[in-house]
């Protein structure tokens, strides 16, 4: 009935590494209700033409900043040293990084139907499963 509170590890190191020298950036499970609205919310805007029309605009880069914000939960590693994992940093993130397109491409997959994803990993409709 609800999510479970729990912390998914994502990484790109080898697992022979010893735990302090990965870096790993950990995710929520799947998003919630509430989490999945506000998600959507950032995704999507609606706009009336004045002619009892709507006009959808989506907006894939406000989509994915918002997705990462609600579902990474911690990290650490030393690409994460002295960097608190909070919005401001989250926002900071490089997106071009591996391990922030592997974190991106392992939340759209636990949250969002395939048609709803493109080749890149990037959220591109609302659609859920």
């Amino acid at each position: 009935m609800f999510v479970k509170d729990e912390r998914i590890p994502v990484s790109l190191d080898s697992a022979d590494l010893p735990h302090e020298e990965r870096n790993v950036i950990y995710i929520k499970p799947k998003l919630n209700f509430g989490e999945k609205a506000r998600v959507t919310d950032a995704l999507i805007t609606v706009k009336s033409s004045g002619d009892k029309s709507a006009d959808m605009e989506i907006l894939a880069g406000t989509g994915n900043l918002a997705l990462l914000t609600e579902c990474i939960v911690a990290w650490s590693g030393p690409a994460f040293a002295g960097m608190a994992c909070n919005a401001a940093n989250i926002g900071r993130l490089d997106p071009d990084e591996p391990l922030v397109e592997a974190v991106l491409a392992e939340i759209n997959r636990r949250n969002f139907s395939r048609e709803a994803i493109d080749p890149k990993g990037l959220l591109v409709n609302g659609s859920a499963n």
